[in-house]
């Protein structure tokens, strides 16, 4: 499925009405957010029971017992299996965000902003500061709007969508060259995170705090 074919059914020969369109691109983003939840649902329930897994193996380690080694092995091959599932389930939702993402200027021409809101779930009190110039992504990413009610009070942004369209952000971050160039401009001096420290992850899967980056201050700069 892909942001070509969902909604694009007016580039056909028979041009759908306004209501047509309408109806189309509120089905679609209900879809959507089915399936975004379904897919998390899915893979937090895979990660969890990885988890116990890994947790269980842990303790038979700790015992020492030699009995246990089959059992060990065992439980280390089911928790590999769920961690690919959970994986899998991962991607999956990377795709939904980046349809979702690639489809939204089709849905925000189709829809209006009250419409959207109804749609995603946005309590009334918080539309107050919103414009029709809020579309799906700055309702869902920017603003982190979605089942508003359920999330008011947090200091962070959450949401099956919001979270979707996260994963396609970390992975412009993390595997484009100018996601990357732009992710390490943000920890450079004068950047946004310039003062926050940075980790790596040691092949145990340990993190490590680097040093920080050292830099000459000139006698203009307050220290």
């Amino acid at each position: 499925m892909t942001a070509t074919n969902v909604i694009a059914l007016h580039q056909e020969e028979n041009d759908p009405t306004p209501e047509e369109l309408r109806a189309m691109a509120m089905k679609f983003l209900i879809r959507v957010r089915r399936g975004v939840r379904g897919v998390t649902l899915r893979k937090e329930q895979l990660s969890g029971a990885a988890k116990a897994h890994e947790r269980a193996t842990s303790l038979m380690r700790e015992s020492g017992t030699p009995f246990d080694q089959h059992r060990i092995g065992v439980r280390e091959s089911q928790a590999k299996l769920l961690r690919k599932g959970a994986s899998d389930n991962r991607q999956l939702l990377q795709d939904y965000g980046r349809l979702l993402i690639d489809t939204a200027p089709l849905i925000d021409q189709a829809l209006t902003l009250a419409e959207r809101c109804d749609l995603l779930n946005i309590n009334r009190v918080d539309r107050a500061d919103l414009t029709d110039e809020d579309g799906i992504v700055q309702l869902v990413y920017l603003r982190g709007l979605e089942d508003s009610a359920e999330h008011r009070g947090q200091d962070f942004k959450d949401g099956p969508l919001f979270n979707a369209m996260a994963l396609v952000f970390i992975d412009f971050l993390c595997n484009h060259p100018e996601g990357r160039k732009l992710g390490d401009s943000l920890f450079e001096p004068g950047g946004m995170f310039e003062n926050v420290p940075k980790y790596r992850q040691l092949p145990d899967g340990l993190m490590e705090r680097m040093p920080p980056c050292l830099r000459v201050v000139g006698h203009s700069e307050h220290i």
